[in-house]
């Protein structure tokens, strides 16, 4: 649902000015972080994020920017396009907003539940980069071939307006940083719960 035009230090340097940061990849370790902070209802920022692929290719970046909890966070990915614009990268990226964990029946594991809108995150997205001042152009482009609602792979309904949304990045050499609070939310109940 997005299209980023811009160098790939351009388009580091503003997502971690908007408090964007990098996902780990899922192994043993980040697996049991990503349970622990479940279990303890803390933020993990940089928790994995599931298996995508465009073409057939794995993103190039995961970023993700949490709401205090693993439970709700943002999330994008995005893949290097072999065509340039202007001498300069594309990106095309999927965004969608995680707003609770449910657990799958069908595939008998805890998964995260996305806000079906996803036009709601793309909107996120760029009024984030908007602030940080990096972003020369943005425009949504109608897609009419683009179904308004279908389902993700979990069952999840999802709609959109059907358009994406080309933000056009400056070399963003002094951005506006956004401040993330990093309090954490007070655990309700006792101790067995």
């Amino acid at each position: 649902n997005l299209l980023v035009v811009g160098d790939p230090e351009w388009l580091q340097r503003a997502f971690d000015a908007a408090g964007w940061v990098s996902a780990h990849r899922l192994n043993r370790e980040t697996g049991w972080d990503t349970f622990t902070s479940v279990a303890e209802a803390r933020a993990y920022p940089e928790a994995p994020m599931g298996k995508m692929l465009l073409d057939e290719l794995p993103p190039d970046y995961e970023l993700s920017k949490v709401l205090n909890t693993y439970s709700k966070r943002h999330h994008v990915r995005m893949w290097n396009q072999p065509p340039r614009f202007h001498g300069r990268a594309v990106f095309a990226a999927a965004s969608t907003q995680d707003i609770a964990i449910d657990f799958s029946f069908k595939s008998m594991k805890l998964m995260h539940v996305i806000d079906r809108n996803i036009d709601n995150e793309r909107a996120k997205i760029v009024n984030d980069l908007v602030f940080t001042g990096c972003v020369d152009a943005a425009e949504l482009i109608d897609r009419p071939w683009v179904p308004h609602a279908t389902k993700n792979s979990s069952g999840e309904e999802m709609t959109t307006d059907g358009r994406v949304l080309v933000i056009e990045l400056n070399p963003c050499r002094s951005p506006r940083i956004i401040q993330i609070d990093d309090a954490q939310l007070r655990i309700r109940g006792n101790i067995w719960q």
